[in-house]
């Protein structure tokens, strides 16, 4: 089934129920007539490719099987475009659960996971989701993708519906199964407007990270105070940000990014730094998120691409086996520091984001 759809039918539902008006047009605009971008390989290795010139040097998916997410056409993308892409994996929310979910324990969706986290080879669980008020049934995934996470480290991100909704409760149940703040985003934060930020504080301030993404579209002027706020405020090192459209990954950087130079030039860290997050443990510096939320690197990407010819995966268990420089999530490049276990090494000067599909 078409994923796009079915989002738009969940949300506009869901935003009925709240009184609210029609969202905003995603980022990436309407989708053009003719070929379909999202199961066209040659189109979208081309749109990749074009992100890489952009800036962007590395992608996370968000996608997974509830989506339609195929982790083959992932390869491929990759493989044509040049450029690494880390799958996400997980269930995305409610309205998305495969009919299963309803019938199975916490511990058989914890299985269910470390197994999708083997056979796909995920760099994030990610995006796992409430759409509206958090239900029973997502709250026992978010549980299990908690203790998923214990048993692989693998860092999450999350999906917030209607803004801000059940943002405290879905970080609660992480910490709560043993998930440390710092392994997480949540995610659409930049759609909760409040002068005073705070959600996004309270978020901060226990060590995760606040996601602002779909950037680059017609709402993200909102945004800019918001993260400007945060940044004020001494969060610069909890923020991620993120395109989250389904073309123009890279307008986090070509549009969002000179808005917030507009706003405050004086007032923006020169290099952010941003845990890494990575297998061992070990932190990196860099830019945002890849909702795309998206972020940072303990798992392994989905292809083959690298220089050296060798994986350019970060395993959860092993750092890279070329030994060469690579793209994190965050799109900095950072060196592997083999011996203890973490990345090292000073970031080069581009700054990207990741980005969701």
């Amino acid at each position: 089934p078409d994923f796009f759809a079915r989002c738009s039918a969940a949300t506009a539902a869901a935003r009925a129920a709240n009184g609210l008006p029609p969202a905003p047009g995603r980022a990436g605009g309407a989708a053009p007539a003719g070929p379909d971008i999202m199961h066209d390989v040659d189109l979208m290795s081309a749109e990749v490719a074009k992100t890489k010139k952009e800036g962007v040097a590395c992608i996370v998916d968000a996608g997974h099987p509830d989506m339609g997410r195929n982790i083959d056409f992932l390869r491929q993308v990759s493989s044509k475009s040049g450029v690494p892409i880390v799958a996400g994996g997980g269930f995305y929310a409610q309205p998305f659960y495969p009919k299963e979910i309803a019938g199975m324990s916490e511990e058989q969706i914890v299985k269910a996971l470390i197994k999708q986290a083997d056979e796909d080879i995920l760099g994030a669980f990610g995006e796992i989701g409430s759409w509206d008020e958090i239900t029973a049934e997502e709250r026992k995934v978010f549980r299990a993708i908690g203790s998923a996470h214990v048993a692989t480290n693998i860092p999450i991100f999350t999906h917030t519906g209607i803004p801000g909704k059940s943002a405290l409760e879905q970080l609660d149940i992480l910490e709560d199964a043993g998930v440390k703040p710092e392994r997480v985003v949540i995610g659409h934060l930049g759609n909760l407007v409040d002068a005073n930020v705070y959600v996004h504080k309270a978020i901060c301030r226990r060590g995760g990270f606040v996601g602002f993404d779909r950037q680059g579209g017609n709402n993200d002027a909102q945004q800019v105070p918001l993260v400007m706020a945060l940044i004020d405020a001494g969060f610069a090192d909890h923020l991620m940000f993120s395109a989250d459209a389904s073309s123009g990954y890279a307008k986090t950087l070509t549009v969002f990014l000179p808005k917030l130079k507009a706003a405050g030039p004086h007032r923006l860290p020169d290099r952010h730094p941003l845990p890494g997050l990575t297998s061992a443990g070990g932190t990196g510096q860099g830019w945002g998120q890849g909702h795309g939320q998206e972020m940072f690197l303990s798992g392994r990407c989905a292809t083959p691409v690298c220089g050296s010819g060798w994986s350019c995966g970060v395993s959860r268990r092993a750092p890279p086996r070329c030994g060469s420089r690579h793209a994190l999530l965050t799109g900095i490049e950072m060196g592997w520091d083999a011996k203890r276990g973490r990345p090292g090494g000073a970031p080069s000067s581009a700054e990207s984001d990741g980005v969701e599909f």
